[in-house]
Parts: C-alpha cells; sequence; structure tokens
C-alpha cells in the first residue's frame, strides 16, 4: 500500500510541475523576450507608420524646439516620423538609458 501513495504522490507532483511549466511557456519568458517598453514602441511605431529620417530632413521648426537643453544632442539621436508627417518622435540615449520624446511638426510636444 505505501508502494501506491508513493506513486500517487509522486504523478500528483509531476502533473503540478507539468501544469506549472506550460502556464510560464503561455505566459513567455522575460529573460527572452525584449523589454516592455521597447515592443510598445515598436508598437507603436508600427501602428503610426513611423519611420526613421535623418537629422538634416527635420523641420526648422523641430530644430528650434530641440535647440533646449534638454533635447542636447539630438542629431545623434534616433529620429522618427509618421506617414503623415504629422508626429516626430526623437530618442536620446544617455547613461545607457533611452528617452523618447513626441512632437507634432510645428515643435509641441504630443501629450500620450
Amino acid at each position: 500500500m505505501d508502494v501506491m501513495k508513493t506513486i500517487i504522490f509522486f504523478l500528483s507532483i509531476s502533473a503540478s510541475f507539468a501544469g506549472y511549466a506550460q502556464n510560464a511557456q503561455q505566459q513567455g519568458d522575460s529573460t527572452t523576450q525584449a523589454p516592455y517598453e521597447n515592443k510598445d514602441d515598436i508598437l507603436y511605431r508600427k501602428l503610426d507608420n513611423m519611420v526613421a529620417v535623418p537629422a538634416a530632413e527635420v523641420p526648422q521648426q523641430l530644430r528650434s524646439a530641440w535647440d533646449q537643453q534638454r533635447y542636447r544632442g539630438w542629431a545623434q539621436g534616433k529620429i522618427f516620423r509618421s506617414a503623415d508627417g504629422k508626429t516626430y518622435e526623437l530618442q536620446l540615449e544617455k547613461n545607457n538609458k533611452t528617452k523618447i520624446y513626441r512632437f507634432d511638426a510645428q515643435g509641441k510636444v504630443v501629450k500620450e
């Protein structure tokens, strides 16, 4: 009888681990996925058809707005524009952290 209890005990533990592993796999392993904010930004750019823009093609209104201390080094950052040209995104990397700013074509900050 003790053998039967042992077998049932091990089967129940195995089933628990199998259920846990399946649940963890469905949720995804955060160590192998991109950070949430990166996926969010990629999705944002896809939904708004954001395309990369060279610094030389940035409108003068934006250049003036970006000359503030806060945006220092903007020309070396990554710049994206929506397909309709109404929204711009500036990504600045400082101290291994990326800060994202969004603007309209006139240089006003877009509130999210």
